[in-house]
């Protein structure tokens, strides 16, 4: 909840993540960071960490921004980031903002969920319609269009940290821009979201006739299982649970492949047959 009324009374946070692809279903964030700041533009402090993602990072998503299997090996992994990332946001009336924010609180929110944290109470500021409102006619909307547009950037990172100072600064040519006043107002303008909309719950009791994946989480057991794959065929699978989510009404198992040597998601509605590993006897046919 924001208490103050006048924005020079407001923290904000810029924050930006890179990933190993652009569904938050089954991919996974492997660098955050954020830039803590007043509308006066001074910075309260700043954060920035290449996470381990647990699994390969594909070579057309390294070309992007240049992270490589490489440099997150032995970095740690999203479970020990979470914790770290949250003090930094502070308390719970600073707004976070981030430019396109409906893909970064995705992610986010998944990792919170898989690794059993709550979500943060903060409001998140899109800040995509305010320069859609403030600077009208640009090709795109897209950060590094509008950074080369204010002439606050001649060559693109795509790094985390990077596009978080740069967010701040197109965030605080907005505020200089517009003259808004206070938070009323520049509410008004954007689009706000919140860590829980949309977010992936972790189901602690699986749903009937899936009992079996429960013990195999617990016991950090490989299955066995058939799977149809989003054009029907059917295929063997061997992975190994690890958790049980619901999104949007759907129901998914998080499981390491064997096959791939990733983590990857499952529909439950697609899984026809599971059998334990050593065991060819089917525990659950639908």
């Amino acid at each position: 909840m924001v208490n103050a009324h006048r924005l020079d009374q407001i923290t904000f946070v810029a924050f930006d993540t890179e990933t190993t692809g652009i569904s938050a279903l089954s991919c996974k964030i492997v660098e955050i960071a954020a830039v803590k700041f007043g509308s006066d533009g001074k910075v309260v402090g700043t954060f920035e960490q290449l996470v381990n993602p647990e699994c390969l990072i594909p070579a057309n998503v390294i070309r992007i921004h240049g992270i490589t299997n490489e440099m997150v090996r032995e970095q740690p992994a999203m479970n020990e980031v979470i914790p770290r990332f949250l003090a930094f946001l502070g308390a719970s009336n600073t707004i976070l903002l981030a430019h396109n924010a409906r893909f970064d609180i995705a992610f986010l929110g998944n990792a919170l969920a898989q690794h059993g944290y709550s979500p943060p109470e903060h409001l998140v500021l899109d800040t995509v319609p305010l320069a859609r409102a403030c600077w009208p006619g640009l090709s795109s909307y897209n950060l590094e269009t509008i950074g080369r547009s204010l002439k606050l950037i001649e060559a693109t990172e795509h790094r985390a940290l990077a596009d978080a100072w740069l967010l701040k600064e197109v965030f605080l040519r907005f505020l200089d821009s517009s003259q808004l006043k206070t938070w009323t107002d520049l509410a008004a303008l954007a689009t706000l979201y919140t860590f829980t909309a949309g977010r992936m719950i972790s189901l602690p009791v699986p749903p009937s006739g899936f009992e079996e994946l429960q013990t195999a989480i617990a016991e950090g057991r490989a299955i066995t299982m058939i799977y149809s794959n989003s054009q029907g065929i059917k295929g063997r699978r061997i992975v190994t649970p690890l958790a049980l989510l619901r999104s949007r009404g759907m129901v998914y198992l998080s499981a390491f492949c064997h096959r791939d040597q990733l983590q990857k998601l499952y529909r439950l509605d697609r899984i026809s047959h599971i059998a334990r590993l050593s065991d060819s006897a089917p525990l659950l046919v639908q």
